[in-house]
């Protein structure tokens, strides 16, 4: 071979290798030649972006821009596919189709964007399971309210409870206003129900008069009491053996113990007052008067510094600061809400989803959709929140506001949710079967 052939030839490799080896850095640094036409020389060499993304639960297949993404590396035969958790390097910058895939789950889709020199977090993406929804029992349509372990469902106006280890449907005796006070007994009016001995103790036998305008459950601090016609209130010792008074007060249109402290709705004349009272000393604290035309109850909290006040007339949330009511919150329009944690909590007006923050008096408006929206739930284990419509089931993801459309059918009611398991329950009429149904969320 000639020597100018063979120096043309160490040449040649010279200048390859130079090239390879400054791709090949070039590209560890993240950066890559925009070869796009047509070529736009300013920006021919870019530097790239790259994408964290994991979903729940994991072990998903990765689209971009309907290409399937693959794990880096050179195989002739067979490719392998990335699968969520993953990371993804060396994109190049602007915005891109995001799609999810799981086998028997629903999709998901997001446009996301990459920036030059910036890692894209998509993590803890909420996948849902495309099961069908299965009939536990015929029933009418009925509140539902699940215990706290999970196992059994009551049907508050079809007067019934489900054992939900054998799907078996059980009647009660007494009035259509239950709650659970723990795993095994209901109470109703007056009357505790054992579902497991099938056993009623009356708590009538426990007062001196019969007298009774209403009894309560308050589930902040699982007590019972009741109020009587004399404006006598009594609360139920623990052992539910024995009653005492802890307070008198005619006009009380509703009230809730918060250890020494009772707060009251009072009426007065043509005016409604929340009182704050010391029941050591007998004394009213302070009052706070409240629109004239309205019905108003206290709520469950979560275990914060408010009291929940809703005034059902008018669909208006009073979110009480206790220590200092000027700092307190009025939400107007509410019809659902469910507490996210102590100082944040969603809610609905009907048409519209919101996000509320207590610590700063602030609200995000997360959705607005067609159908009137009937209940919502929040799930503190996954956060993610269910809502229902008319016709539809729905699952929303407050960090992506990526929404899922569950299930759709006719006449959807109640919904009860176990964050256990992530199973939801639901009244629903589908085809000619109406009963309560039981989806599998994750």
């Amino acid at each position: 071979m000639p020597k100018k052939i063979r120096d043309l030839i160490f040449y040649l490799f010279i200048i390859i290798f130079i090239i390879a080896s400054t791709a090949t850095c070039l590209y560890a640094s993240g950066y890559k030649f925009n070869l796009s036409w047509p070529l736009e020389f300013n920006r021919l060499l870019q530097k790239t972006g790259n994408l964290n993304i994991s979903t729940s639960p994991k072990g998903a297949a990765i689209f971009l821009n309907d290409k399937k993404q693959v794990v880096p590396g050179f195989k002739l035969i067979k490719k392998d596919y990335l699968s969520t958790p993953a990371k993804i390097r060396n994109l190049m910058p602007g915005d891109y189709y995001l799609r999810i895939e799981k086998e028997n789950y629903w999709p998901l889709e997001k446009k996301i964007n990459i920036a030059s020199g910036l890692t894209t977090f998509a993590e803890d993406l909420n996948l849902f399971r495309s099961d069908l929804p299965i009939i536990i029992s015929p029933s009418s349509e009925s509140s539902i309210y699940l215990n706290n372990d999970n196992s059994s469902l009551y049907l508050k106006q079809a007067k019934s409870w489900i054992d939900l280890n054998h799907y078996e449907v059980n009647l009660l005796k007494g009035d259509k206003n239950g709650a659970w006070i723990n795993n095994w007994e209901i109470f109703s009016a007056g009357q505790i129900i054992n579902i497991n001995t099938k056993n009623t103790l009356d708590l009538n036998s426990l007062l001196t008069t019969k007298n009774v305008l209403n009894w309560k459950y308050d589930k902040d601090n699982n007590s019972i009491y009741a109020y009587l016609e004399s404006g006598e209130i009594l609360k139920i010792d623990e052992n539910l053996n024995s009653s005492s008074e802890i307070f008198t007060l005619p006009n009380i249109q509703d009230f809730k113990q918060d250890q020494k402290i009772l707060f009251t709705i009072e009426k007065e004349g043509e005016k409604q007052y929340l009182k704050e009272y010391d029941l050591e000393t007998k004394k009213e604290i302070k009052r706070m008067e409240l629109p004239s035309v309205g019905r108003y109850l206290f709520f469950a909290n979560y275990k914060n510094d408010y009291i929940s006040l809703y005034d059902q007339e008018n669909g208006s949330l009073y979110i009480i600061y206790k220590n200092d009511w000027q700092k307190s919150f009025i939400l107007t329009q509410v019809k659902d809400w469910s507490f996210i944690n102590k100082n944040h909590l969603i809610y609905h007006n009907g048409w519209e989803i919101i996000f509320f923050n207590l610590e700063n008096n602030s609200s995000n408006l997360i959705s607005r959709v067609s159908d009137p929206i009937k209940k919502i739930i929040w799930h503190e284990k996954e956060d993610y929140f269910i809502f229902s419509t008319q016709n539809s089931i729905q699952a929303g993801d407050l960090k992506t506001n990526i929404f899922t459309t569950l299930f759709k059918t006719e006449n959807i009611g109640d919904l009860a949710l176990d964050t256990k398991n992530n199973i939801l329950y639901f009244y629903a009429q589908i085809g000619q079967q109406a009963g309560i149904y039981k989806l599998l969320l994750k």
